[in-house]
């Protein structure tokens, strides 16, 4: 079992990681997974694929890792079609991680200093570049249909906070009462954001933060953590919980009431998206020391699934027609991206 503070940075590397390491092409393989079927994918060059968001349509935004060890983002159409691009005055890297249904990019690129600075790319390949007032890192993560993007940033102190950018460009911050560091997570179209805080070195919260800035705290069966990592527009959310060294997947229904999402084998479960009709996808940890994906349906249905060759499967984020999208790796720990359609 992972502990909680290295747990915490495996999280947040593959919900929102920068990375160490001209496309119009594209490689893809198809193979059964679960009752889907499964489109592999890296765009040309690609050391490592890296899948963050999914639009209505089924166009995917995220980042790869270039023959240089540059990241750059990408946008996959529906027809497979991957373009990559790069925000000028990027000096060590694009990172795309949120698309809303008009095809626009939510990200981060590290400039010429040295420090992260947020992002929005119309689907027309125009950039708007943003920042926090006085922070030193600005860091998106989600944008909603809407255009409202929000994310994380740190001050001069290091430390980190919530904020939401409205379409118009307007910034504003926020924090839970107490919190120490921030981490917003997920925004739905009323926009309510969810994401996770801490209050001291070893004690972590999920919060919920309504449209109109009023914020509730999560605390799932009194666990030493509580992750709340996506909302759907129902109000319903998702996340993973840290009880008897063990992090369990749970379902917060709008009510405020609980179920714990555990498949079959799990002995550890981690849950990243829910679309409008309840849909789930997590992925789960065996005995084995295997990590698979899977999608559990509204009826509570679970279907386990795995790019063929996967040794490690990831899903990311799911659309409101059940299109996943996530990453996998082969034998080699290489990391690509994959498409799952119902």
């Amino acid at each position: 079992m992972m502990n909680t503070v290295n747990r915490r940075v495996w999280f947040r590397e593959r919900f929102g990681r920068a990375c160490k390491r001209a496309a119009l092409l594209w490689f893809a393989g198809v193979s059964p997974g679960g009752a889907g079927q499964i489109v592999k994918f890296d765009p040309p060059g690609s050391l490592e694929t890296m899948p963050a968001g999914i639009d209505v349509d089924g166009r995917i935004a995220g980042w790869y890792v270039d023959a240089n060890g540059m990241g750059r983002g990408f946008l996959r159409e529906i027809d497979g079609t991957i373009t990559a691009f790069d925000v000028k005055g990027a000096a060590n890297g694009s990172f795309g991680l949120a698309v809303d249904k008009k095809g626009e990019i939510a990200g981060w690129f590290n400039d010429k200093q040295d420090a992260n600075r947020g992002f929005l790319r119309k689907l027309n390949g125009v950039f708007k570049k943003f920042k926090v007032a006085n922070s030193t890192e600005t860091e998106p993560r989600a944008i909603n249909d809407k255009g409202w993007i929000t994310g994380w940033y740190h001050d001069d102190n290091g430390n980190e906070h919530g904020f939401i950018r409205s379409p118009r460009g307007s910034l504003s911050e926020f924090d839970p009462p107490g919190s120490i560091e921030t981490s917003a997570y997920s925004i739905n179209n009323s926009g309510t954001i969810v994401g996770g805080y801490e209050i001291n070195s070893n004690q972590y919260y999920g919060f919920v933060r309504s449209g109109s800035g009023t914020i509730t705290t999560l605390s799932v069966h009194n666990s030493i953590e509580t992750d709340a990592n996506c909302i759907n527009d129902n109000g319903y959310i998702v996340g993973e919980y840290y009880y008897n060294d063990t992090f369990y997947g749970y379902l917060r229904a709008s009510d405020g009431t609980i179920a714990v999402i555990e498949p079959a084998g799990s002995i550890e479960t981690f849950l990243s998206g829910i679309n409008d009709k309840s849909f789930i996808i997590g992925a789960y940890n065996t005995n084995e020391g295997i990590q698979h994906g899977f999608v559990r349906s509204a009826r509570g249905i679970y279907t386990t699934f795995d790019p063929k060759g996967a040794v490690d499967t990831f899903p990311v984020a799911i659309n409101k027609s059940g299109v996943i999208t996530g990453w996998w790796a082969d034998n080699n720990q290489t990391v690509h991206g994959f498409v799952r359609t119902p």
